[in-house]
Formats: C-alpha cells, sequence, structure tokens
C-alpha cells in the first residue's frame, strides 16, 4: 500500500523548507543564545541571517542544511541533534491551536498520514511513501530525487519527526 505519499520536487535550488532551518535556529538560540546562533552560522560558513533562516517561505539546499546541523551538532555537544530536532518540530505544538487537529486525525494511521505528508513539505526533493502499517508498527520509505543523495541528518530529521 503506498497511502500518505508526498512527491518530490522538482530537484533544484532550495531543496529544503525554512520550517528545517528555523528550528535550528530556535534551538540553538534557546540553548546557546545569540552568541550560539553566531558560532553555528560561522562553524556551518552561512552568511545568511537568523531571520532568513527562521522564515519557513525561505528554503535551502541540501548541503547548506547538512552544513547547519554538522555546526550545530558541534555547538551543542550533541551527535544526534537532527533526531532530536525532528521530534521537536512535531512537540513544539503541544499546548497550542494545532494539538487538538492532530488529534481529530481519528486513528494512529491518518495521523501518519498527515505527518507523512508534512514532512514532503518541509523536504520537497524526497518522495515519502508508508509502506505498512500494522498494529504496533510502520514502514516508511523515503527516497530523494535522481540525481541527489539523502544526507544522513536528513534521514533523523525524518525519523524524530514521524
Amino acid at each position: 500500500m503506498t497511502m500518505g505519499s508526498s512527491r518530490a520536487g522538482s530537484g533544484a535550488g532550495r531543496l529544503v523548507s525554512g520550517a528545517v532551518t528555523g528550528i535550528v535556529i530556535r534551538h540553538v538560540r534557546e540553548h546557546k543564545g545569540d552568541a550560539g546562533v553566531r558560532r553555528l552560522l560561522a562553524g556551518a560558513r552561512d552568511r545568511r541571517r537568523p531571520s532568513e533562516l527562521e522564515d519557513p517561505t525561505e528554503g535551502s539546499s541540501h548541503e547548506q542544511v547538512v552544513a547547519l546541523f554538522e555546526s550545530a551538532s558541534r555547538v551543542l555537544g550533541d551527535p544526534e541533534v537532527a533526531r532530536h530536532l525532528g521530534r521537536e518540530m512535531l512537540e513544539q505544538y503541544r499546548g497550542t491551536q494545532i494539538e487538538p487537529l492532530m488529534r481529530s486525525a481519528g486513528s494512529t494511521t491518518a495521523l501518519l498520514s498527515a505527518s507523512v505528508a508534512a514532512l514532503g513539505r518541509m523536504l520537497p526533493a524526497v518522495e515519502t511513501l508508508i509502506v505498512e502499517v500494522g498494529k504496533h508498527h510502520a514502514v516508511v520509505s523515503a527516497r530523494t530525487s535522481r540525481g541527489l543523495s539523502r544526507p544522513l541528518c536528513l534521514c533523523d530529521l525524518s525519523k524524530g519527526f514521524l
């Protein structure tokens, strides 16, 4: 079965949503302050302003996002920062108006399907499909557009989110 699929984008230009880079900036700021954000950007060799990276309408290339995650890992001393941030991306809605919408999905499968669709909007160059759903498990497949690699940090981000 291939329910809850998200289609890959064109594969060119900005391939990762600002929702992803924004949570990296906010997480580093929360734990290390503005000085930590400056270290993050310097370590990633990213000259963009934090406000640009926090804008969900902006995007970044795979290379820029990998550099941000690698730098965040160093700045925070957390080798699993991508997985933690993926989880945080979903948990950030706890206690907000979004939480009741998520609960209204009606079933775990429907919520998983909605989550896979959201992941597809954040990572449009990745085709994500729900392959199998069981009582206590689910199998999700993720493939990048032809010619693109799938950096480990984006796999970990997806795992944490799902």
